[in-house]
């Protein structure tokens, strides 16, 4: 009993000083009767979340420019080139906005993206080679300050291909050809330091004729393809 009437006491005096004030001589006086508690502790939080943004807009979140570079893994492929596989590089430049909420941003700017990819199919061999501008928009979230995830969608401005197909009786054709592609790319992102990261990425993507092509009757190519992509990302 004795001691519950100790920490009682302690935790009144603990309450009771904060809402003290000092007199001339700096020795606490009365209470101070203008003191609420309540504003006190609502400008204690304002102090700390402006603490946290600080500490944010100083930290490896600060950039709002990425360059990024991946190898990719294609696989899966359809249409034209069903049952193919091949490889590719992707390389983007990124602008990065923060939005009103901290660990949110939205992301837009180009990617390229260029790869090989072959098929063989009837006794028949189909070679693919494509280089893509994408303009690309996304967004990410951190969800701590090292990992993050997002997921980019992007629209091929402008594409060429080259095709190479190899027939059963021993010709071959290569023809050339405009395309456009749509992609799909979602990521998990790991930070290394302030501006360095890695990433994993998979990419669902869709390869087809540009209306350029199809009016001036050029070579024809239409396919659909999985990838994956393990890449780094540099923030200025």
């Amino acid at each position: 009993m004795k001691f519950s009437a100790l920490f009682s006491l302690l935790l009144v005096f603990g309450i009771a000083v904060p809402a003290m004030g000092a007199d001339s001589s700096g020795r606490l006086g009365n209470i101070d009767p203008n003191y609420d508690a309540e504003q006190a502790i609502r400008r204690g939080g304002d102090e700390r979340r402006a603490k946290a943004k600080e500490a944010f807009d100083d930290g490896p979140r600060e950039s709002t420019l990425r360059l990024t570079l991946a190898p990719s893994l294609i696989f899966g492929l359809h249409s034209d080139l069903s049952g193919g596989d091949g490889r590719g590089i992707n390389a983007a430049i990124l602008v990065q906005a923060n939005s009103d909420t901290p660990d949110f941003k939205f992301l837009i700017g180009g990617e390229m993206l260029a790869f090989s990819a072959d098929a063989s199919r009837n006794g028949e061999r189909t070679e693919l080679t494509t280089a893509n501008l994408m303009l690309s928009a996304g967004f990410a979230y951190d969800f701590t300050p090292n990992f993050a995830l997002g997921a980019l969608w992007g629209y091929g401005l402008i594409g060429a291909s080259q095709i190479e197909k190899d027939f059963a009786d021993g010709s071959s054709d290569t023809s050339g050809t405009m395309n456009t592609v749509l992609s799909f790319k979602p990521y998990a992102e790991f930070m290394l330091n302030k501006n360095f990261s890695v990433y994993a990425a998979y990419r669902f993507l869709y390869v087809g004729n540009s209306l350029l092509s199809t009016a001036v009757n050029w070579g024809e190519i239409e396919t659909a393809a999985h990838a994956v992509e393990f890449g780094c990302c540099y923030r200025f």
